[in-house]
């Protein structure tokens, strides 16, 4: 996708120092630009669309877990800065997505993460006392927090960073651990 625009191609670590964090311009990083034009947004959600599900797979313990969090009748949620279909798809290729009773993503609100509107409309539908947001980005943490969300940091996840949080979990077969928050 890069190379009809005569940019380089980005090395995956790269992309996953940057991807997650607040203090960049992300047109600038990623497309060597102020501002993202409609043809940066054209050509990567054509991109992404089309390979978004390709070489993925779910964290040791995610499914039973998902499973798990189901049966005792927890609602699950997805708030996600990329697109609600890309979600949508990831997940639905990973045979997951029916768990999911609602996905927000970026293109669903007015202001993304860490901005609290994804977890707002969120928490309209969930149990409002049990709402916990697991990320791996301080984006993440703060949308939880100005939410009044719990936050579990998945320190395994994408950012190369520590962020402060209600439960750290190191693993992701530790996922289970956020029954502790929940009292």
């Amino acid at each position: 996708m890069r190379s009809k625009h005569n940019l380089a191609p980005l090395k995956p670590d790269f992309v996953g120092s940057y991807i997650n964090r607040i203090d960049i311009n992300p047109a600038k990083v990623f497309y060597e630009t102020d501002v993202f034009e409609l043809w940066h947004i054209d050509a990567f959600t054509e991109f992404y669309l089309a390979n978004c599900d390709k070489n993925i797979q779910l964290y040791d313990g995610i499914k039973e877990a998902i499973q798990n969090f189901k049966s005792q009748g927890f609602d699950l949620a997805v708030a996600t800065n990329g697109s609600t279909k890309f979600a949508e798809k990831i997940l639905s290729s990973l045979g997951v997505g029916n768990n999911f009773s609602m996905m927000i993503g970026a293109d669903a609100v007015s202001k993304p993460k860490p901005h609290p509107e994804m977890l707002d409309r969120i928490k309209d539908f969930v149990k409002k006392d049990r709402a916990v947001l697991v990320g791996d980005s301080v984006k993440d943490q703060q949308a939880a927090w100005q939410s009044g969300a719990k936050f579990a940091f998945a320190a395994y996840g994408f950012g190369p960073y520590d962020v402060q949080s209600d439960l750290r979990l190191d693993n992701s077969k530790d996922i289970d651990k956020i029954l502790t928050l929940l009292g």
